[in-house]
């Protein structure tokens, strides 16, 4: 009984974990990530179109990486503990002299610029959410599949997205305890219009799902896939109107060991 014991800890031992495969991707030299989010529902309006721009970057041994949000150029690159960023893709600011320009107003693209941590760290904390996470029989794309569910609190801070920020949110809109991040279940950033007139979306009730895909052979991550279906009440014409909403956000990693980050010169001159 011992031998067996001993034979089914090795073959555990062995196999693909979530954890240990965000740990592994982190011990290679460079790799490429993206971030798609998708709203379907009625009535969301500007909220729904800012939840959806595309987030991408890249992140290199031991700590640089650069994040990409939507088409106007907005861009940060992070590198040893330091940040700096350009919302127009001409000039680069540090992030605490982008907030004092914003004068508190709410930027989305600043906020999603703003993590301080690598992709897989905080994707790695953000699973410690998820409840059951469990390996599938069935594979997909020649990955291993892994299932769970949300905690009530990540699909609130998902779907709150729609209303006036994260449920969560903190210091000048950027997250408890950091500035945020790609990493967290909620991207920081005030998305609603607030203030209860029109357009106004307040979060009746959400739950959800993740999916993580694991390459067999190499036992690296290759996407997590979260899903959020929420009751949402929008304001129209002073009235309130109920909506399902379905929230589904990809994760990809990708080019792993091949990818390039490549910083400004006008960025490089910003960083210490």
């Amino acid at each position: 009984m011992r031998i067996t014991a001993v034979v089914i800890a090795l073959l555990l031992a062995g196999e693909a974990t979530p954890t240990g495969a965000l740990k592994k991707l982190g011990e290679k030299k460079t790799y490429a990530y993206s971030i798609e989010t998708k709203v379907e529902g009625d009535s969301l309006g500007n909220a729904a179109k800012a939840m959806q721009t595309a987030v991408s970057g890249a992140w290199e041994k031991p700590d640089t990486f650069v994040v990409k949000v939507g088409k106007a150029g907005a861009e940060a690159v992070h590198k040893g503990g330091k940040s700096v960023l350009t919302l127009d893709g001409k000039e680069w600011t540090t992030f605490d002299e982008a907030e004092k320009a914003a004068q508190g107003k709410p930027n989305a693209a600043l906020a999603m610029l703003a993590s301080v941590e690598a992709p897989h760290v905080e994707w790695a904390e953000a699973l410690g959410r998820v409840a059951g996470l469990a390996k599938q029989k069935e594979m997909e794309e020649n990955c291993i599949v892994f299932l769970g569910v949300l905690t009530k609190e990540a699909a609130k801070e998902i779907a709150s997205e729609l209303a006036e920020g994260p449920a969560a949110k903190g210091d000048g809109g950027r997250g408890t305890g950091s500035r945020g991040g790609v990493g967290k279940f909620s991207r920081p950033g005030n998305y609603g219009r607030g203030g209860g007139g029109n357009g106004q979306v307040t979060i009746k009730e959400s739950t959800g799902s993740v999916k993580l895909l694991v390459s067999k052979d190499e036992e690296l991550p290759r996407a997590i896939v979260y899903t959020v279906k929420a009751t949402v009440s929008v304001q129209q014409g002073g009235k309130p109107v109920e909506s399902e909403v379905t929230i589904t956000r990809t994760i990809k990693f990708e080019d792993i060991d091949k990818a390039k980050v490549e910083i400004a010169d006008a960025a490089k001159k910003k960083l210490p």
